[in-house]
C-alpha cells in the first residue's frame, strides 16, 4: 500500500510539470511577440498585413489550445481532451498554408531586397 501514495505524487507533479511548460510556452510567446503584435498599439509599431494578423490570430489559438489541452489532462478530463484534439487536427492544414504562404511571400521579399534588379523579373509572373 505504500506504493500507491507515491504513484499518485508523480503523476501529479508530471501533470503540474506539463502544465507550468505550457505556460512558459505562453509566456514566451506573448514576450516575444508583445511588441508586434499582441501590445502593437502601445509600442507604435509599423501597421500589419492581413496575412500577418491572421497567422498571429491562427498561432495563438494554436498555444491557446496547447494550454487547454495540457489543463484538461491535468484534471482528469480526456473525454474533453479527445474531442478538442479534433479541433487542433483541424487547425493543423490553415496553419501549414499560412506557414507557407508567408515563408514565401518572406523569401521574395528578401530576395526582393538583396537583388533589387530582380523586381522586374518577380512582377512579370
Amino acid at each position: 500500500m505504500a506504493v500507491q501514495p507515491r504513484i499518485i505524487t508523480v503523476r501529479r507533479r508530471e501533470r503540474l510539470f506539463y502544465i507550468g511548460m505550457a505556460l512558459v510556452i505562453l509566456v514566451t510567446v506573448f514576450a516575444g511577440f508583445s511588441r508586434s503584435y499582441f501590445l502593437k498599439a502601445r509600442f507604435g509599431t509599423p501597421p500589419l498585413s492581413t496575412l500577418l494578423h491572421v497567422h498571429g490570430l491562427v498561432f495563438t489559438s494554436w498555444i491557446l489550445l496547447f494550454l487547454a489541452q495540457t489543463t484538461l489532462v491535468a484534471a482528469r478530463r480526456t473525454d474533453i481532451h479527445r474531442h478538442r484534439g479534433k479541433t487542433g487536427v483541424g487547425t493543423g492544414n490553415p496553419r501549414s498554408c499560412i506557414c507557407w504562404v508567408r515563408g514565401n511571400l518572406q523569401a521574395r521579399s528578401d530576395i526582393l531586397a538583396l537583388y533589387p534588379a530582380s523586381q522586374e523579373v518577380c512582377y512579370e509572373t
